[in-house]
């Protein structure tokens, strides 16, 4: 569980005031409120990342998510529904149309931190695109229309057992999507590297769980599929020790044993949940507008990159966030216009900015300064993970060998990085990741 996400319990239960003292065992310390008037003022104090509340207090769900989005404007917390004794079906589909996830069944700390782990990035994509509209209304540049809904994907079957498949594609249909089906765990990894999926179901047996977890960790480190649902439907030893699971990345696991209607309505809620992240991130990647690109490279021009980091700045210094940015210099592109001439050198440039776009984030903001220099902006992130996404960018085009004329052509790469503190701004920031280029201690 990311440690920067700040965690609000609602509800005066007995499960959850025990949720909320194993939660602070396990380091994690949550603020917690009786009822939903109480939580909304805390909300405006403490601008929590993450909202769970008892089911049976979400009378009206609707106002009580404007509310929160109101509380924390520009920010706008997750909102996670618990229902201990279960729930049914109908309450259920009426709540997901409106919060973010519904966890049902006894509330296990472990298990339902690592099943908020993907909630702790959702957020931080939320608040980027609120922002980045907030940074276009500073510059005057109009918001452009978001992109239109998702179009039909099909959900990925992994079962070696043929009557298991059969099933499994059935409660697809049911649910409303289309099923392509796999027996290989790396057959599946393939299609999903190949063709883009809504889900991936899958079974887990004593005989492939250990390919089948190795999977779903391989999904959870690829930053396209990071928020692609798994659902495991897994033998009595897994079922009954989940955790393990929720560790690689599995969104839930369900017994072998389940009901089909059971299986039908859990496949649609992975629907569901991932046709809003899909237009999330659709959303964050089409927002800013052609004008505030830069037309060599597709990143966004310097005007928006500093505008938007003092957007940014003043938001997390506010709300206490952590916020990183980190910058990469082309020690050498000089010595390649010399040898191979302008034009060369820019299609260079192009390329090595097309690879920092496919190695960072939706959420984060890669631009173009001058200098022969790009930043990153990363919300949300401290120096530990700022200095692992500095160096997953440099250790790619360090050992990258770009062609020039039909030559080879190996870059030297400078990078820096820093982090805001506490009453600097963005101009401190960006000066201060200028100045660790090429710093060793970096």
């Amino acid at each position: 569980m990311a440690v920067a996400s700040r965690i609000l319990l609602i509800g005066g239960s007995k499960a959850l005031r025990l949720f909320a003292e194993d939660m602070l065992k396990a380091g994690h310390p949550a603020y917690r409120a009786e009822t939903a008037e109480q939580a909304i003022d805390a909300a405006r104090v403490e601008c929590p990342d993450i909202v769970i509340s008892d089911v049976d207090l979400l009378v009206n769900a609707q106002a009580f998510a404007d509310g929160m989005a109101k509380a924390c404007s520009p920010f706008r917390p997750v909102l996670v529904a618990v229902a201990p004794d279960g729930i049914d079906a109908a309450r259920r589909t009426a709540l997901e149309a409106v919060i973010d996830e519904v966890i049902a069944g006894p509330l296990d700390v472990m298990t339902a931190l690592f099943r908020l782990e993907p909630l702790a990035r959702l957020v931080t994509m939320r608040n980027e695109l609120s922002l980045r509209r907030l940074t276009l209304s500073r510059l005057n540049v109009p918001v452009e229309p978001p992109p239109s809904a998702p179009s039909d994907l099909p959900i990925l079957v992994l079962a070696v057992d043929p009557k298991l498949a059969n099933a499994l594609g059935h409660a697809v249909s049911a649910a409303g999507a289309r099923a392509v089906f796999s027996d290989n765990p790396f057959q599946a990894e393939g299609i999903l590297a190949s063709e883009e999926c809504s889900a991936l179901v899958a079974v887990a047996d004593e005989s492939s769980r250990d390919e089948i977890l190795g999977l779903c960790y391989q999904i959870r480190k690829n930053a396209r599929l990071f928020h692609l649902p798994i659902m495991l439907v897994a033998d009595a030893t897994l079922a009954a020790a989940p955790v393990e699971a929720y560790a690689q990345g599995v969104n839930l696991v369900l017994p072998l044993a389940t009901p089909s209607e059971t299986l039908v309505s859990e496949i649609s809620a992975q629907l569901q949940r991932h046709n809003r992240r899909r237009t999330l991130r659709d959303r964050l990647m089409a927002v800013i507008p052609s004008s505030s690109l830069d037309v060599a490279t597709g990143l966004v021009a310097e005007p928006f990159l500093l505008e938007h980091l003092t957007t940014l700045a003043d938001a997390y210094r506010a709300r206490r966030r952590p916020l990183s940015l980190v910058t990469f210099s082309i020690r050498n592109l000089d010595a390649a216009i010399a040898k191979h001439g302008a034009a060369n050198a820019n299609r260079l440039y192009g390329e090595v900015a097309r690879w920092i776009h496919r190695l960072i984030r939706a959420e984060d903001t890669g631009g173009r300064l001058g200098n022969n220099e790009f930043a990153v902006v990363l919300p949300n992130t401290d120096d530990s993970d700022a200095r692992s996404a500095m160096y997953r960018v440099d250790d790619v085009l360090s050992h990258t060998e770009f062609g020039l004329d039909g030559e080879p052509f190996s870059l030297w790469i400078a990078s820096g990085r820093a982090t805001l503190h506490s009453g600097e701004t963005a101009a401190n920031l960006l000066a201060n990741a200028r100045a660790s280029l090429g710093d060793p201690r970096a």
